[in-house]
């Protein structure tokens, strides 16, 4: 089961897992507005094979084609174990990256995605995400994703019980009196 595909519409395997054609979805575009394609995809795997550091699963990419508006990728050899980190491959934009002088230092501080959130701001204890005003994939419910880090479970704990956040996987010694029980109707446990 491929389940609900995002940016490849369809990706089928061949020769052993030593090929793999992505169909990209006609409707995909960056938050900048610019058309994503075949070309932006392939440019990505040329990133990956080309520089090392960039390439932390250590996928060893051989050819990187573009046929008819998909994405051909082959390898040496069978690529059984590293299908999923192939297929699940952030994208960059080729408009934006062919200009790096140095992708493996370039620190890309305006990032252009394709997803329904864009960064909106950033610092070592909280990363804002907004959602993309122009999400090709059409409208997103929720407008703004805040991920905040807590130095430790008591802080995580605290911020939870005072409402501060909405939701946590910290460890409570006592959540019903914590945090249940002041708003049993709002406040689950799952």
């Amino acid at each position: 089961d491929k389940g609900d595909p995002w940016l490849a519409t369809d990706w089928a395997w061949e020769d052993n897992f030593r090929k793999v054609t992505f169909t990209l979805d006609d409707r995909a575009t960056w938050a900048d507005g610019k058309p994503l394609t075949a070309d932006d995809v392939a440019f990505t795997f040329e990133l990956l094979k080309k520089h090392p550091a960039l390439n932390g699963n250590g996928i060893p990419y051989d050819g990187i084609t573009v046929e008819d508006k998909k994405v051909v990728l082959t390898f040496k050899e069978s690529q059984f174990v590293n299908q999923n980190k192939i297929i699940t491959t952030y994208v960059v934009p080729k408009h934006i990256w062919e200009k790096v002088e140095n992708p493996e230092t370039w620190p890309n501080r305006n990032p252009v995605g394709s997803g329904p959130y864009k960064l909106k701001t950033f610092t070592p204890q909280t990363t804002t995400l907004t959602a993309t005003p122009s999400y090709w994939k059409g409208e997103t419910k929720v407008k703004e994703l805040r991920y905040t880090a807590y130095n430790d479970n008591s802080a995580a704990t605290t911020a939870l019980a005072n409402g501060k956040v909405e939701w946590s996987f910290v460890f409570m010694p006592d959540y019903k009196q914590l945090y249940i029980a002041k708003d049993p109707k709002n406040h689950k446990l799952w």
